[in-house]
């Protein structure tokens, strides 16, 4: 349950927690917007070399605030591997607004002037359309260090920048990753088992929204989860309906136009096979939320699960969510009947797929599954949500019961902190959750990843260390 602006965010200052990776949260925040060890163990260390590598970051309209001044960010994981200095290559159009003023175009890790990377570059050409700037080694050092690293402009749009240097290239390797050594999941009991019959908890992070947040679709930042945090596991967060209260469309898979489509699916296809080549599970969700009821766009589903589910019928590690949060007045009966019509799309081209039903009550009321289950299909799973400042003893009781009934269930989603996004983090809380989902086996993913900024301050550092340290342990 999730609330859009009050994201304790999975911020790439999380460098600052887990050496250069971000780390992001909250979840309750998009509401009002509307393993084993054995599994988890981390790869033989890489051996690495320098070659010269680039990597281009777009700028998408829901990253800049205008035409006259727009700020992007970028994540400063992008450049760890980079030795020594990088070329940029930024790509604009001039809108030159502001009378008397230059366009002008610089990076920076702050808003102080001391926070510039370089120098501020103004634009004298009308029509000049790229700008070409040289970095050196200590600026790019900023760059990795740098909380808020981003691309700021005046009177003009940035649409892209590239970066090119020489940089470290490591050997990901899947050999010894979770997927190498477990296999094909499937369902039995309340959980996962292996290939080999063993229970397996998957552990892992949400990235938070493909569109907002493209920077995190990275290998290097999926590569610190499984490597440093002992995750196995990335669920990749496509929401479906993002049409705001005046009724403006914004970049959902369905709400959006033809173009945006094109472009999450993009984003969507890019994350699971960085996530795949690492070797780790992939959770493909399809994000209901202020949509309420998955009904809606079922349209929509049925292309894309179809299409998905045969370009990756041959992967081993993709689970299908095929519902996020259904919520408002949509009850079981509805959920159930949408689930019979996607189920059968995705198992016509993978009939061994894992897939996660989303439940009601923004996925936290599991008594229809439990009385009504979904029949005829093999490995399904039911999903349950919670934030554990806001849902304590009456939801962990509940969870409890469900198990107890043998549900099999799958916690996508779920935070320390209060289920509106914006509260505190209870730690207290969030152990016992967290003991009984490890006690059980169930697996999970915590709300999010992301490179916003983190609204609690430096509650985020304590916060995903907490998860991390609890991952390595559990």
């Amino acid at each position: 349950m999730r609330l859009e602006n009050g994201i304790i965010a999975f911020f790439l200052a999380l460098v600052m927690v887990v050496t250069a990776i971000p780390t992001g949260a909250v979840a309750a925040g998009d509401k009002t917007q509307a393993g084993a060890k054995a599994a988890t163990q981390a790869t033989p260390k890489p051996a690495a070399k320098a070659v010269k590598t680039s990597f281009t970051v777009t700028f998408s309209k829901g990253m800049q605030l205008s035409w006259d001044s727009m700020d992007a960010k970028i994540s400063p994981s992008k450049f760890s591997g980079f030795t020594g200095e990088v070329t940029a290559v930024f790509t604009f159009e001039q809108s030159r607004k502001v009378a008397g003023c230059d366009p002008e175009i610089y990076l920076r890790t702050g808003w102080s002037d001391s926070d510039i990377v370089g120098k501020k570059n103004f634009i004298r050409n009308k029509s000049q359309k790229t700008l070409t700037v040289k970095y050196t080694k200590a600026q790019v050092t900023k760059m990795k260090n740098g909380k808020d690293l981003a691309v700021y402009g005046v009177n003009l749009k940035i649409k892209s920048v590239k970066f090119t240097g020489n940089a470290t290239k490591f050997n990901y390797g899947y050999k010894g990753s979770p997927v190498d050594k477990n296999g094909a999941l499937s369902v039995k009991g309340t959980g996962l088992v292996n290939s080999k019959g063993k229970k397996i908890m998957l552990k892992g992070t949400c990235v938070s929204g493909l569109t907002w947040h493209p920077n995190m679709i990275s290998r290097d930042v999926f590569k610190k989860v499984r490597d440093e945090w002992n995750g196995n596991l990335i669920r990749l967060a496509m929401y479906v309906d993002t049409t705001n209260d005046s009724g403006i469309k914004s970049q959902g898979y369905a709400s959006g136009s033809d173009k945006d489509r094109a472009n999450i699916k993009k984003m969507l296809y890019e994350g699971i096979d960085e996530a795949s080549k690492l070797g780790m599970y992939v959770i493909v969700d399809w994000h209901i939320l202020r949509d309420q009821d998955p009904n809606k766009h079922i349209g929509q589903a049925k292309k894309f699960f179809a299409e998905v589910s045969k370009k990756y019928a041959k992967n081993k590690n993709i689970i299908y969510e095929i519902c996020n949060e259904p919520n408002g007045n949509v009850n079981w009966d509805r959920i159930r009947k949408y689930a019979n019509t996607i189920i059968p799309i995705i198992k016509k081209n993978d009939k061994d797929a894992v897939i996660v039903v989303g439940t009601p009550s923004w996925s936290s009321d599991l008594k229809g599954p439990v009385s009504k289950p979904i029949k005829g299909y093999s490995n399904i799973m039911y999903a349950y949500h919670f934030y554990a400042a806001t849902h304590k003893d009456e939801q962990r009781k509940h969870f409890n019961w469900a198990l107890g009934k043998k549900l099999p269930v799958f916690v996508t989603e779920y935070g320390l902190n209060e289920a509106s996004g914006d509260g505190y983090v209870d730690y207290s809380s969030g152990k016992k959750w967290l003991d009984i989902l490890s006690k059980n086996k169930i697996s999970c993913a915590v709300w999010n990843l992301n490179d916003k900024k983190d609204v609690s301050g430096n509650k985020m550092s304590k916060y995903f260390k907490y998860i991390r340290d609890y991952y390595k342990k559990n």
